[in-house]
């Protein structure tokens, strides 16, 4: 009897290192995991996977926080091999250009609260309070503001503060929670998230994942259903169709709306400046699709986030929209003293002769809009 309990203990022990082993090695080649197998990593080991970066843990890096354009959705993702792990967005071309380490808590279908806030505190108490992974706070925090959608989602999302206190101390109180986008009860637990192998094989066992952008992709996340009846623009000196329902610089929303919305906008800001006073912050300003190209259409389809509103407006409407909400963000960059960077006149300048979205994805920029917008904000930042 003693005989087999020694044995036993043997092969446990065994089983044990073996497995710890396998767990070091996994750990340590984390950023070389395919972007197809990312699912079934939690959201804040996803970001240790990300390729961006030089190792594991983050150090004297850029944090880039935002939607699915922080995240990188696009066509440039949607052309990943099952084997690969990047590069597919502008994140990449900042790291390879400048040499600094890159990583982004941007996830697909967020509004500032979530994006700018909610989402990055949450990965980061992950972060501090992990046994391996404590990181330092970024050197550069770059807010990629989308006007696509950015609005939209902000009144949705304001409207589940507490209504009892100031929109800055209601949404730090709701910071005080952990936001998890995934079904998978590990991801609750910071101790199974400090063990990626050990969670990545529960993942799968369970066949419960989160998100991750290869599952986005694979899933035409942002491919809409291509109909071309209204919507022209003039490319290259040619009358190009481009897809009804492209999205707008909020084109359905009124002025007071607008106004409201931007107050998510702000306090987002605030909240996280305030978790990391020391970290320089500036705001990368991302046109709509409409915004960028020269419409030659009298009407453009647009994409709606509000019920009962029309989808048809008068093209002539679009940039002056687009300047207005541009001139809003700005003043509220400047009131909070963080950079403002633009890339709109690039991105307008390009469009007059190139496509910069699809030909599948036409909600994000393609492989070329996002070497566009990097070159603007590594030229900000070089400044």
């Amino acid at each position: 009897m003693k005989k087999l309990f020694i044995n036993l203990l043997i092969s446990f022990s065994s089983l044990l290192l073996g497995w710890g082993l396998i767990e070091i090695i996994f750990t340590l080649n984390i950023t070389q995991l395919p972007l197809k197998y990312h699912s079934y990593l939690s959201q804040e080991q996803q970001v240790l996977a990300q390729s961006s970066k030089k190792g594991i843990v983050p150090k004297n890096y850029i944090l880039i926080v935002g939607d699915s354009y922080a995240q990188g959705l696009g066509d440039w993702v949607h052309g990943q091999t099952e084997t690969q792990n990047g590069p597919y967005y502008s994140g990449h071309i900042i790291n390879n250009r400048l040499n600094t380490d890159v990583i982004t808590t941007g996830q697909g279908g967020l509004g500032n609260l979530t994006g700018f806030y909610l989402k990055p505190n949450s990965d980061f108490k992950f972060f501090e309070n992990s046994l391996f992974f404590q990181t330092s706070a970024p050197n550069h925090i770059l807010f990629y503001f989308y006007e696509g959608n950015d609005l939209n989602n902000n009144l949705q999302e304001l409207e589940f503060l507490n209504k009892e206190l100031p929109e800055l101390d209601a949404l730090k109180k709701s910071g005080d929670q952990t936001w998890i986008f995934s079904d998978n009860l590990l991801a609750y637990s910071n101790f199974a998230k400090s063990f990626p192998f050990t969670y990545f094989i529960f993942s799968i066992l369970e066949k419960d994942h989160g998100i991750s952008i290869f599952k986005k992709a694979n899933a035409n996340e942002g491919v809409i259903n291509l109909e071309y009846t209204t919507n022209k623009a003039l490319i290259a000196n040619k009358q190009i169709p481009i897809p009804d329902k492209l999205q707008s610089p909020a084109i359905e929303l009124n002025e007071e709306e607008i106004n409201k919305s931007l107050i998510g906008l702000r306090v987002s800001i605030e909240a996280l400046s305030e978790r990391f006073p020391n970290s320089k912050k500036s705001l990368v300003y991302l046109p709509s699709p409409l915004s960028i190209y020269k419409l030659i259409s009298k009407e453009v389809k647009v994409e709606i986030y509000t019920k009962g509103r029309s989808d048809f407006y008068l093209s002539s409407l679009i940039r002056p929209r687009h300047q207005l909400i541009k001139s809003k963000v700005k003043k509220i960059t400047k009131d909070l003293g963080i950079n403002f960077i633009d890339t709109s006149t690039s991105l307008q300048n390009h469009a007059l002769s190139t496509v910069l979205h699809g030909p599948g994805d036409w909600f994000h920029l393609n492989q070329k809009g996002q070497e566009i917008i990097s070159e603007v904000i590594i030229n900000e930042i070089m400044e």
